[in-house]
């Protein structure tokens, strides 16, 4: 299976895009190609392990495919050798009585015990110190660099005996060269269609061939254009490979690191931004293959790394960058706009700045419209701080955010979770009668006293078991994201896998169509997609569900936003609550931008059958009597936390599609010290790693209010009509007549 699998792979792309490889690299196929069976699946198995350490040949005994005996084993990797796509470690040692000979002596065993030390257990190099008779004090506590440093300190004698114990321990030892090894992972990246460092080897290929792991079935056609020439893929190589180091770099919290990645990322991206060098074909998704994609993508990473290290202005330089250039990850323009606006406004001080580059996103279609709400939001505080006269503000027009209904509860907070992700005590002592998580008097089933277990759990979870347990819902999951994308990726099933859209399928280890997340996979499938939607609003999408469900679910196939830990009978359930006008509504927001709108949707989907469990909204929030079953969506936010802009985008979709949301709030208690713990204010915010900014995605803390949302959080905008103070101020000074604005001022 091994070999018949890296054939394949090999195969294709000797076939397909052998002009992406050197002479050199084509020749280390064809031997691989010519090479015997038991030579190619000894090859493989090295393959499958970790490349660039030393391997026993011993440990090759197990591999039954290659050979049955110790000298079928050997004359497979003796084969390999003589092709050189796997080296032996020399571990010979010269013995010399000249100075510069014994200093030459020296270098090579430390050569040697390096190499030995990456292969050896520390049980193994204990038994060799036991073997030589040498007193190393304190041995057993000693790590395996500490016993290294012991052997290698010895005088001649007894490290000479430690390098023969050492060979005898390990016998011969292999790895795949540095080149030949460069060569497997570029065929990786060739065959895989990585968009990132490492996303898809072999061991994809033997997932899926076992059954352990099911790719939707579709049509695949190598278009060998995704990589025009050898020269577009080195450099699209290299580029992932810095915006990897870039990655780590700044998860490492490493300015000097990181700026030593920047500054061989930076010369790569202008002269793709200067150049222009998109991809070739002018398709869409091809441009994500460009080097200048990684590289912004690690720019983006960069920059708020910047502004965390207080050089905003550097910072905002590079925003600027990323907006004056229109060919890379222009879907992200939106948050660019919004972290220089925020960093102009907050950090630097330039209200005039901050004003402009808040009215030029605005006006850039471009601008997703989670973005738009954030910068309608700072420009009417910006112009109400330069004290604008009302005939030079500028005014866009703007659709006022739905509010959802706002439920509170009561929580006691677990005392070692402070300072850490929040824990509550579930069910809550307070409210059962007892005191900080003490003793609780319970209720037992049969009123015997019995007193409950208290569980930790995080503040959606509490947030569901409270709703269930005290508000007469009949069910409901903490399925954040999936709920929603589970339907659209079942309903959707056969328009996300049409292969007769060229080039969105180059392997057969793909979860979803290249071009799913640009505005590409709407306009290839518009007439489809329509018609889908039509069925959808017509009401006959259960029988579409469950044909999918009934093919997909018993192999767990890999679909884009599917999550089959979601019952059946739940998702029909929702789904029929929800409705088909809504369900449709939902999915064209999937289908004409699944990038932005995939994310951002409330914490828990709950369940009750009509009317709703809440008297007063039942004339508001009615539904058809032909449905059973009554679907609420609710965002839970925790003592502090506040909606972020793409929270609030997807509450008000899903209020303007006649679906109920709830925005709960799960308080602490009147008297518990962390429920008066200060909050930043928006303009204090860090801008987010992924250069969201603030109100980013994350749902943080980014502009919330002081006191569990009675700030300038939406708890607050909600109960005064659902603007911030300096959106009312400007909006109360637009619609007043010029001479009562006259007389204000």
């Amino acid at each position: 299976m091994y070999r018949a699998l890296f054939t394949t792979q090999v195969q294709t792309i000797h076939d397909h895009e052998s002009h992406l490889l050197s002479d050199d690299e084509r020749g280390r196929l064809d031997l691989f190609l010519g090479a015997t069976e038991p030579a190619q699946s000894l090859y493989c198995r090295i393959l499958m392990r970790k490349r660039d350490k030393w391997l026993r040949v011993s440990s090759f005994l197990e591999y039954q495919d290659v050979g049955s005996s110790p000298t079928e084993i050997t004359a497979a990797l003796d084969e390999l050798l003589v092709f050189g796509l796997v080296e032996e470690l020399d571990q010979t040692v010269p013995d010399n009585d000249s100075r510069d000979d014994h200093v030459k002596e020296d270098s090579r065993v430390g050569t040697l015990w390096f190499e030995w030390v990456s292969v050896m257990t520390i049980d193994e190099m204990k038994q060799i110190v036991q073997s030589i008779r040498v007193s190393v004090p304190g041995i057993s506590s000693l790590n395996k660099a500490q016993i290294q440093e012991s052997l290698r300190s010895l005088a001649p004698s007894p490290r000479t005996r430690a390098l023969a114990a050492a060979t005898t321990f390990l016998g011969r030892l292999v790895k795949i060269p540095a080149d030949v090894n460069q060569l497997m992972t570029r065929l990786d990246l060739i065959y895989f269609r990585w968009r990132s460092w490492g996303e898809g080897t072999l061991t994809t290929a033997i997932l899926t061939q076992i059954g352990r792991v099911k790719f939707p079935r579709a049509d695949c056609t190598r278009s060998g254009l995704v990589f025009p020439t050898r020269d577009d893929l080195l450099a699209y190589e290299r580029a992932l490979q810095w915006r990897q180091a870039m990655d780590e770099v700044v998860e490492a919290n490493d300015p000097v690191a990181a700026e030593h990645v920047y500054d061989q990322i930076r010369p790569m991206w202008d002269q793709a931004v200067r150049d222009e060098l998109g991809h070739i074909t002018g398709i869409e998704w091809y441009q994500r293959y460009c080097p200048g994609w990684p590289c912004t993508k690690a720019l983006e990473i960069y920059a708020p790394f910047l502004a965390k290290q207080k050089r905003h202005a550097d910072a905002l330089d590079l925003f600027e960058a990323l907006l004056n250039q229109h060919l890379f990850r222009q879907a992200k323009r939106g948050d660019w706009y919004k972290d220089a606006a925020l960093i102009q406004h907050a950090h630097l001080k330039q209200l005039k700045a901050a004003h402009a580059t808040c009215i030029r996103g605005l006006e850039d279609p471009r601008t997703h419209p989670s973005a738009r709400t954030a910068l309608q939001r700072r420009l009417a505080r910006v112009q109400v701080q330069l004290r604008l006269p009302w005939r030079e503000q500028r005014r866009f027009e703007e659709v006022a955010l739905r509010t959802p209904h706002e439920h509170v509860m009561y929580a006691t907070r677990v005392v070692e979770s402070v300072g850490l992700k929040p824990r509550y005590w579930w069910p809550d002592p307070a409210a059962q009668g007892g005191e900080d998580g003490g003793q609780v008097a319970g209720r037992g089933d049969d009123d015997q006293g019995e007193v409950p277990a208290l569980e930790q759990v995080g503040v959606e979870e509490y947030a569901l078991r409270s709703y269930l347990a005290h508000e007469g819902f009949a069910g409901g999951s903490c399925s954040e994201n999936s709920m929603l994308c589970t339907l659209f990726g079942l309903l959707f099933f056969d328009e996300l896998f049409d292969a007769s859209v060229p080039g969105v399928f180059e392997t057969p280890y793909q979860s979803a169509p290249l071009d799913l997340g640009s505005e590409c996979f709407y306009r290839s499938r518009q007439e489809q997609i329509e018609r889908k939607l039509a069925q959808i609003e017509s009401g006959d999408f259960i029988s579409i569900m469950e044909r999918v469900d009934h093919a997909e679910r018993e192999e767990r196939t890999l679909i884009a936003g599917v999550n089959w830990g979601l019952a059946w009978d739940d998702l029909a359930l929702v789904a029929n609550a929800i409705g088909g006008p809504a369900l449709a509504t939902i999915c064209r927001f999937f289908a004409e931008d699944y990038y932005h709108n995939a994310a951002g949707m409330p914490d828990l989907c709950l369940w009750t059958k009509s009317p709703s469990p809440r008297p007063e909204d039942q004339e508001a929030s009615a539904v058809d009597a032909d449905q059973e079953y009554k679907v609420v969506f609710a965002e839970v936010k925790g003592p502090h936390d506040t909606l972020s802009d793409k929270q609030r985008v997807w509450i008000d979709s899903l209020l303007a599609a006649g679906i109920d949301v709830h925005l709960c709030l799960v308080k602490l208690h009147p008297g518990d010290p962390a429920a008066a713990a200060p909050v930043a204010e928006e303009d204090d915010a860090e801008l987010s790693d992924d250069g969201a900014g603030s109100g980013g995605a994350s749902g943080s803390r980014t502009g919330a209010g002081r006191g569990g949302g009675r700030g300038r959080g939406v708890s607050s905008a909600s109960r005064r009509g659902g603007r911030p103070r300096a959106d009312r101020l400007a909006a109360a000074d637009a619609e007043a007549p010029p001479s009562k604005r006259a007389r204000k001022r």
